[in-house]
């Protein structure tokens, strides 16, 4: 029996993470990416082995993993579906709306489109518990089921493109341009890790700058929805700061719970190494 294969169109942490997980499925997997460099330095694997074109990885792949960002995704895509025919192509950016506007005119023939959006990281170990988006396209039914098998036992979530990167700006690119907008306040002022809280934002905001700045840019910029949550935070900082003794007091309350007081010993015990 011919063996599984798979290709992944990005040498990125993300594409190296799906690259495994395809291994440890059983495919053979040929990674591609434009750096040239990337591909050099990959470590040695039998069943993860580096392409150095396009049409290389490809085209003997059933499955096609796209881990070039949502500016690249449909262009990618679109280069699959006008030139081959029984290939599953999974995208898996981080913005949604670029991609689904980039393929509106492409028939997808006998290929299928998945979108999806893992919810995590290139660290994670153990899926259990994990989620992931995924925007229905054209083969609604087949796609789901695809993406539930490919990500088994993660929680699949069903969105629309709209939704999810309206979700998306306030879980991902909100926190971001506030973290590196409050980071760089720290670092002017002079001011940076003196406090434990500092250290403890620090600590958990470790998941984002770790990440390539091309990734932020991704998230934030093409986001079409992340100038409006920006502008709806600013608004919900100027109604704190109209009335701050009554406001600050109500929110804090709403979200204080049983659990803070042991995350702030966890906390401590972190900051403290």
């Amino acid at each position: 029996m011919d063996q599984l294969r798979a290709a992944v169109i990005g040498a990125g942490p993300m594409g190296l993470w799906f690259a495994r997980q395809l291994a440890l499925k059983g495919y053979a997997v040929r990674i591609h990416d434009r750096n040239k460099k990337k591909l050099r330095n990959l470590p040695r694997k039998k069943s993860i082995k580096p392409s150095f074109s396009f049409e290389d990885a490809v085209n003997d792949a059933s499955v096609i993993v796209i881990a070039a960002g949502s500016e690249n995704s449909a262009k990618l895509i679109n280069r699959v579906l006008k030139n081959y025919r029984g290939k599953v192509v999974v995208d898996i950016s981080s913005v949604k709306t670029p991609v689904v506007e980039g393929l509106k005119k492409t028939e997808a023939r006998d290929n299928l489109v998945v979108l999806c959006h893992p919810l995590f990281g290139p660290g994670t170990k153990k899926l259990a518990g994990k989620i992931v988006f995924f925007v229905p396209f054209r083969k609604k039914t087949a796609e789901y089921r695809f993406c539930k098998k490919l990500f088994s036992p993660c929680k699949i979530v069903r969105v629309s493109a709209e939704s999810h990167d309206m979700k998306m700006a306030a879980a991902m690119a909100l926190p971001r341009v506030l973290l590196l907008t409050l980071f760089d306040m720290w670092r002017r002022t002079k001011v940076d890790n003196m406090t434990v809280s500092q250290k403890a934002i620090r600590l958990a905001a470790s998941t984002i700058l770790v990440e390539s700045p091309n990734l932020t840019t991704e998230i934030v910029a093409t986001n079409p929805y992340t100038a409006k949550t920006i502008k709806q935070l600013k608004d919900k900082l100027e109604e704190l700061m109209y009335s701050p003794h009554s406001n600050i007091k109500r929110i804090h309350n709403r979200l204080q719970s049983k659990e803070q007081k042991e995350q702030y010993r966890q906390i401590y015990k972190l900051v403290e190494k």
